[in-house]
């Protein structure tokens, strides 16, 4: 999608959206602790959608899709009943402002990540509440936390209706272990004299990385 953002020229459109997003946040909870009610979570959601479709019909931006969530991704299982009002609600909500119902609709099943290793448990009983729930309102699940699992585990999404699932720090494990690697082989190729001058890729990464500052969204793994 990001792509599509910059192909139609709009790429600060994006930005707005997140400063949208900010502003919102601020406006209602200054002082936020932790947990959000629905009825905002829904009031939210629904003025960031609005927002961006006014702002991507007015950019010419064909149609994008949305996922939307109610929770944290720190684990645990979701009340269905709370998910179908939830869901119930946002929907009726969208409706009334000639909005389009979002693609996905996120819920917890009982994993969680930890380092590198999955140390929740799946529970496919819940999986089973929540995809009836989605299904019901035409909407797709998917699914927190879907990192590290077994083969076992996620052979039995399909048959179960989930249809996409979160994932983002087993791939980056993989890829920064196969930097280290070559930043390893880089290191053995000077001593073998195969190799003049070092990239130093490695510090320059790290520095990358600290600077950002996008390394303390991965905190909550710890």
């Amino acid at each position: 999608m990001r792509d599509r953002w910059r192909r139609n020229g709009s790429k600060d459109i994006r930005e707005r959206a997140i400063e949208k997003v900010r502003k919102i946040f601020r406006e209602h909870h200054p002082d936020f602790e932790g947990y959000v009610p629905l009825e905002i979570v829904i009031r939210r959601t629904v003025e960031i959608m609005e927002y961006i479709e006014r702002r991507r019909k007015e950019e010419g931006i064909e149609k994008i899709g949305y996922e939307v969530g109610a929770e944290k991704t720190a684990g645990g299982l979701t009340h269905f009943r709370a998910f179908e009002g939830f869901l119930k609600n946002l929907i009726q909500e969208l409706n009334n402002r000639n909005l389009p119902k979002p693609d996905f609709i996120v819920g917890q099943t009982g994993t969680l990540i930890k380092i590198q290793k999955n140390v929740g448990g799946f529970d496919s009983d819940t999986a089973k509440k929540l995809v009836s729930v989605t299904q019901k309102y035409k909407v797709d699940f998917k699914k927190h936390n879907a990192d590290f699992l077994d083969d076992d585990v996620l052979k039995l999404h399909p048959d179960l209706g989930i249809t996409a699932a979160n994932t983002g720090p087993e791939f980056s494990t993989v890829e920064i272990k196969a930097y280290l690697k070559l930043g390893d082989m880089e290191g053995e190729a000077i001593k073998q004299d195969r190799l003049k001058s070092p990239s130093n890729f490695i510090p320059v990464l790290e520095k990358k990385v600290l600077e950002s500052g996008r390394w303390w969204q991965g905190m909550h793994l710890v």
